[in-house]
């Protein structure tokens, strides 16, 4: 038998370890409460195992800040929003070099295109806990 606190649930296997498929929505410690095998022996109980659960990011939303419209060889900025998550956010947006990796939401990118260009997110977002969100948005 085994608990999360909040009740007591069972199982019958006939191995030396067993899985057993939990999918909490918060954070919970699953408790060993009784081991009895087929001949009714009994064996220590107390052993847990904790199951941490991550908050996902809510929203990431790709936005430009000031002009959208530049003269060659001016620059303008885009921001990336994000809400929720672990701060340390990872994606790529189309015609950016590179991925950004780490990203603090709301921080600035510096943009210098030679020519009209279209930015929008190459990949989902990914945060720190390696919980995802689809981003939207397109400047």
């Amino acid at each position: 038998d085994y608990t999360d606190g909040s009740g007591t649930f069972s199982f019958t296997t006939n191995s030396t370890t067993h899985t057993i498929d939990v999918n909490p929505t918060l954070t919970t410690t699953y408790t060993i409460t009784s081991i009895t095998d087929a001949t009714i022996c009994s064996g220590a109980a107390g052993d847990d195992a904790t199951v941490n659960v991550n908050t996902p990011p809510t929203s990431a939303s790709l936005v430009a800040v000031g002009a959208t419209t530049i003269c060659a060889g001016q620059s303008a900025s885009l921001r990336v929003n994000i809400t929720g998550g672990a701060p340390g956010y990872d994606f790529t947006i189309n015609n950016i070099a590179g991925a950004f990796v780490n990203y603090l939401s709301g921080t600035d990118i510096i943009i210098a295109p030679a020519t009209t260009t279209t930015y929008t997110f190459a990949t989902v977002v990914t945060d720190d806990n390696g919980c995802t969100v689809n981003g939207t948005g397109s400047v």
